[in-house]
């Protein structure tokens, strides 16, 4: 018996510039249980918190331990005789995790179980489910562990998902696949309608008997384990003279003072709107008195600026 799992590893080293006010990396680490039977089914995971925005998600980390399996009926209701290896079924259970809002995109496949069947089949007793007519199996991967990593450089699209508060409403689902056939014509008898075969009991009452090899495929199965890796930066709060990131961008706070906030008070220069003291860029009088503020940006925030170069407390 041939089993084939896909799994995907990925990983990724996130390098932070220099000089930026955030701790070291840390982790959240959370573990959901999951026990789907069926094709379909969805799974809470919580969710990444910034806290008011004072912790950045750096990447995400999903590992799956986990076992894929499924049943495997097939029954004949004729009175030809197959050996083994005569009639064949290629059937598996391949299983995914749907991460995106409304379950949609973007997700992960996670593998599953494959197989061929080669039974030797009887002439029919006309009872369904047993007899050397009916073949059963019970099929399964085992265990076995699939990962994802997701950052700055490897989709951040879909690390971004994780970001919110609450629970995040996933899909855990599967998809099943067969398809058989006989090695030889099978060289089945005309029905005859006085006496017509009994059809197995999964096939509907409404379908006209005929004589064949069928199949189902049954309880297929995912279990296992989520482990859900958060790696993330605490951010300093904006304080006096942090205006700008590194790069110059007015408004987007870093938790610095450094040269990007000197880009973006050239910017600024000029009376503040309403004349009201305290806008943006407006930290000192014209005399570089800090805390001073007189309604204007001036040379005195620049010189103000100097004094409170670095992170902010």
């Amino acid at each position: 018996m041939s089993v084939r799992a896909s799994i995907a590893l990925s990983a990724a080293a996130l390098t932070t510039f220099a000089g930026l006010a955030c701790a070291d990396p840390l982790t959240e680490t959370h573990v959901v249980t999951f026990d789907k039977a069926g094709e379909l089914g969805t799974l809470d995971v919580p969710l990444f918190d910034t806290m008011g925005s004072t912790r950045e998600l750096i990447s995400v980390t999903l590992l799956y331990d986990q076992t894929v399996s499924i049943g495997i009926y097939i029954e004949q209701n004729s009175p030809v005789n197959f050996p083994f290896g005569e009639f064949f079924l290629d059937a598996g259970f391949n299983t995914f995790h749907i991460l995106g809002p409304d379950f949609g995109a973007p997700e992960v496949q996670l593998g599953g179980v494959f197989n061929t069947y080669t039974p030797a089949i009887a002439p029919t007793d006309g009872i369904n489910r047993s007899g050397p007519d009916s073949a059963i199996f019970t099929d399964s991967t085992g265990a076995y562990s699939a990962g994802f990593s997701f950052d700055d450089f490897n989709d951040p699209t879909t690390r971004d998902v994780f970001i919110g508060t609450g629970m995040l409403t996933t899909m855990l689902g599967g998809f099943t696949d067969a398809a058989g056939g006989f090695v030889n014509d099978p060289n089945f008898p005309m029905v005859d309608p006085e006496n017509p075969p009994q059809m197995p009991d999964f096939i509907p009452p409404f379908f006209p008997p005929y004589y064949d090899v069928f199949y189902q495929i049954e309880s297929p199965q995912h279990v296992g384990s989520l482990t859900i890796i958060y790696s993330y930066e605490t951010v300093a709060a904006p304080c006096v003279g942090d205006i700008a990131d590194d790069f110059g961008v007015l408004g987007n706070d870093d938790g610095i003072v450094s040269f990007g906030d000197f880009l973006a008070l050239l910017g600024l220069i000029g009376p503040c709107p309403g004349n009201t003291p305290g806008c943006t860029g407006d930290i000192a009088d014209d005399f570089g008195v800090l805390g001073n503020e007189d309604a204007q940006v001036s040379f005195g925030d620049f010189l103000a600026l100097l004094g409170l170069l670095g992170p902010c407390a």
